[in-house]
C-alpha cells in the first residue's frame, strides 16, 4: 500500500473509533483477548496500570473458567475478538452468569452469535473496518484510562494528533522502516513491555516474521535469526545489558520509541504497517 494511502486509511480508522462514545469501564476492569486481538487489550491495560487503577488481562478459556467464577473483585468486562472466535463468546455469557456489565468488540460474526450477544445484553462494539487489528487498538487508546498531571495533557495531544503520526514516524523512524524491509531472511520480532502490541501485530502483518517474543525469550535466538527489537525509553534501563548484546550483531535492528509506554504500544502497531506497507 503506497504511503500516502496508508496516512488516508488512518485518518479513516480513527474517525471510526472516534464515532462511539466511550463508555464508562470503572475500576478493576477485566480486559479478555485471544491472540490476535492482544495488542487492543495491552494498550487498554497499560493506561489501566498507569492511571493506578486495577485491571486484569487474561484469555477468554481462563477468564471463563478460573476468574470470573471465583472473583467477586472483578467489575465491567471488555472482550477483544477476533471475528471466529467461540471462546470469546463463552466468556462473555459467563460473565453475563456473573452478572458483569460486557462490552464486546469485534468485526461482525455470524447471525447465531450476534444473537447470542444480544441475548445477553452486551454493549455490542462492530469493527467495520478492513483492518480490525489495528482498529481494535486504536479504540483502546482513545477510551484509555485518564492519566494524572501534566502526563494528561501529554498524552491527551498525543491522542488528539495520531492520526499525522505517520509523518512523525517517517520522519524519526524512516532508515529503520527501511532497514528491516530489507530483511530477507525470517525474522524474529522482540518487544518489551510498553510495546508488546508491536510485536504482535508483526506476526499478523508482515510476512517473514517468523516469531513474535518477549526480548527475554528472543535474546537466546536459538534459531540464529535476524532480531527486530521495539522497545521504549521507559522500557531500556531495564534491559540494558541485553540490547548492548544484541548491538554485538549487525543484521539485528533496534527501534526505541521516545514516547509514553501507553502510546508506544499504538506507535509500535503503525511502525510495523509502514514495514508491511498495510494495515491488518
Amino acid at each position: 500500500m503506497q504511503y500516502n494511502k496508508l496516512k488516508e486509511n488512518l485518518s479513516k480508522y480513527v474517525e471510526f473509533v472516534k464515532s462511539f462514545k466511550k463508555p464508562d469501564l470503572g475500576d478493576n476492569l477485566l480486559i479478555i483477548s485471544e491472540h490476535a486481538s492482544r495488542p487492543a487489550a495491552r494498550i487498554l491495560h497499560m493506561s489501566f496500570l498507569s492511571a493506578g487503577k486495577t485491571s486484569y488481562l487474561y484469555t477468554p478459556t481462563e477468564s471463563s473458567f478460573y476468574l470470573l467464577p471465583y472473583n467477586e473483585n472483578v467489575g465491567n468486562v471488555i472482550i477483544f475478538a477476533s471475528k471466529k472466535d467461540p471462546k470469546a463468546i463463552h466468556a462473555a455469557e459467563v460473565a453475563r452468569l456473573m452478572d458483569r456489565k460486557i462490552i464486546f468488540v469485534s468485526p461482525e460474526m455470524d447471525k447465531n452469535i450476534e444473537e447470542r450477544l444480544e441475548y445477553i445484553n452486551a454493549l455490542r462494539i462492530k469493527i467495520e473496518t478492513e483492518a480490525p487489528i489495528i482498529t481494535m487498538g486504536l479504540l483502546s487508546l482513545f477510551w484509555s484510562s485518564e492519566q494524572s498531571g501534566l502526563r494528561a495533557e501529554r498524552m491527551k495531544r498525543e491522542i488528539e494528533k495520531i492520526d499525522t503520526s505517520l509523518e512523525w514516524l517517517e520522519e524519526k523512524y524512516g532508515d529503520s522502516i527501511q532497514r528491516v524491509r530489507l530483511i530477507e531472511s525470517d525474522a524474529i520480532f522482540a518487544y518489551t513491555p510498553s510495546t508488546e502490541a508491536g510485536g504482535i501485530y508483526a506476526y499478523y502483518a508482515v510476512p517473514n516474521c517468523l516469531l513474535p517474543l518477549p526480548f527475554e525469550l528472543a535474546i537466546e535466538n536459538r534459531l540464529r535469526l535476524p532480531i527486530v527489537l521495539l522497545t521504549s525509553t521507559t522500557d531500556i534501563e531495564d534491559y540494558k545489558s541485553m540490547i548492548i548484546a544484541l548491538k554485538s550483531n549487525r543484521k539485528n535492528e533496534i527501534i526505541e520509541f521516545n514516547t509514553d509506554p501507553i502510546t508506544a504500544g499504538i506507535y509500535s502497531m503503525l511502525f510495523i504497517s509502514m514495514v508491511s506497507g498495510n494495515f491488518i
